[in-house]
């Protein structure tokens, strides 16, 4: 499943797991896609293989192919898959969609 995400924040991430420290970037995302949209906040988990996108998707659009959904902490949704962020100048713009109340 792919969908239009905002990235609303990004943060650093990290636990001691059962085979050592385990550290990891958490992207906060709002699902932006047309029509029906989900009204609970996405927890990403970036994936080990995108960490060159840390630090540089805050307040941008990108496209998340999620293959993995999963109950986080405090009932938001944590999922993971990829991230394709979007050019800057392809983003839609957030004052029109919520004007237009999409």
């Amino acid at each position: 499943m792919t969908i239009t995400v905002l990235v609303m924040d990004e943060q650093p991430d990290s636990y001691d797991g059962k085979k050592g420290r385990v550290d990891s970037w958490k992207l906060l995302c709002l699902d932006w896609s047309e029509g029906h949209r989900c009204k609970t906040m996405l927890e990403f988990s970036l994936p080990n293989d995108q960490t060159a996108l840390r630090g540089k998707l805050k307040d941008g659009f990108a496209d998340l192919t999620i293959t993995e959904i999963s109950a986080g902490f405090g009932g938001s949704m944590r999922v993971r898959g990829s991230i394709h962020p979007r050019e800057r100048s392809a983003e839609p713009a957030p004052e029109s969609r919520l004007a237009a109340g999409v």
